[in-house]
């Protein structure tokens, strides 16, 4: 049987694999940014790609759509106006007031709720990897175990100095 050690850091190197792979991605082709984050947060949500445009009112697609804007917000900085018409979709336009409403309420989401905060983090490191294709060397995802770890070996009085310790890493 695995230990957790173990578990978490294979899930670690699925992560690192991931981003690596959406590295090359960036690198190798032109593409819309704005689309591509879309389909990333729809992706992450569990819906459709359109469902980020139209007024569903299922929790899941209105939650999908709030941080969507919350991406675009966080990816352009642009005014709640602006992406209104950025997001104008197949006759389907929300308003400012509401893209504010709803980015606010995703950012009260993401401050108190573990798997949109885990979300966001995933969307924000996505959109980062846009301007800077190597900054998962430097980010969590690349060492999240940053932590010290202290061990102590408690040995007999006068065996001190018999003793050699050895620290190896993980390859």
């Amino acid at each position: 049987m695995k230990t957790d050690n173990e578990i978490k850091n294979e899930w670690l190197k699925l992560e690192r694999k991931s981003f690596k792979e959406i590295e090359q991605i960036l690198q190798n082709f032109t593409f819309n940014e704005q689309v591509m984050v879309g389909s990333f947060v729809a992706a992450l949500c569990g819906v459709d790609y359109s469902d980020l445009f139209v007024e569903n009112k299922r929790q899941q697609n209105t939650h999908a759509r709030w941080l969507y804007w919350y991406a675009i917000r966080y990816m352009t900085g642009e005014t709640y106006e602006r992406i209104s018409v950025r997001t104008y979709f197949d006759g389907c336009r929300f308003s400012g007031q509401n893209i504010g409403i709803g980015i606010s309420k995703m950012n009260k989401m993401i401050g108190t709720e573990y798997e949109w905060k885990r979300r966001w983090k995933i969307i924000k490191h996505f959109i980062d990897l846009k301007e800077d294709p190597e900054s998962y060397h430097e980010n969590d995802f690349s060492n999240p175990m940053s932590m010290k770890y202290k061990l102590s070996l408690n040995v007999p009085k006068g065996m001190k100095k018999n003793i050699e310790v050895e620290v190896k890493e993980d390859k």
